[in-house]
């Protein structure tokens, strides 16, 4: 059986990235391990610039398809990609996620507040602390109530 070498694994992580295959599953097609290829971008630049250059290649080919489509007429096709044509590539689902998220602590910030300004005693009386009505486990254990 043949010995496969290091510039052989090397071209099937590259031809395996050139296809579109994710970089963790070409790593593992070409025999590599992960450790050893971030070794080999770290040491070598040409390496590095080599297999960005290899991921960017079938994102190109599907980018281009992508917006010949859009340009035919498929919205879905033209919306996905404007969706995602900044940098970070956030989609419209995450950026409403984090605006609910801002939305749910700036609300959280504001009862905080207004707990913090309300009449303590009145909020007992009318069991409206919410303190009062979470159902929490104690904070400290009495080691006497704790059967052997």
């Amino acid at each position: 059986m043949d010995q496969i070498t290091p510039e052989q694994q090397y071209e099937e992580l590259l031809r395996a990235l050139r296809e579109g295959v994710p970089m963790n599953m070409a790593i593992t097609l070409s025999g590599f391990s992960k450790s050893e290829v971030a070794r080999m971008r770290r040491a070598d630049p040409l390496i590095d610039r080599q297999i960005k250059h290899a991921m960017l290649e079938k994102e190109r080919i599907v980018l281009a398809s992508l917006l010949r489509s859009a340009a035919d007429g498929n919205t879905d096709a033209a919306r996905w990609y404007l969706e995602r044509r900044s940098d970070d590539w956030v989609t419209v689902a995450d950026k409403a996620k984090l605006k609910l998220a801002k939305e749910r602590w700036r609300l959280e910030q504001e009862i905080i507040k207004a707990e913090l300004q309300a009449d303590p005693a009145r909020m007992v009386a009318e069991n409206t602390m919410p303190a009062l009505q979470a159902k929490r486990e104690p904070d400290v254990i009495d080691v006497d109530e704790v059967e052997d």
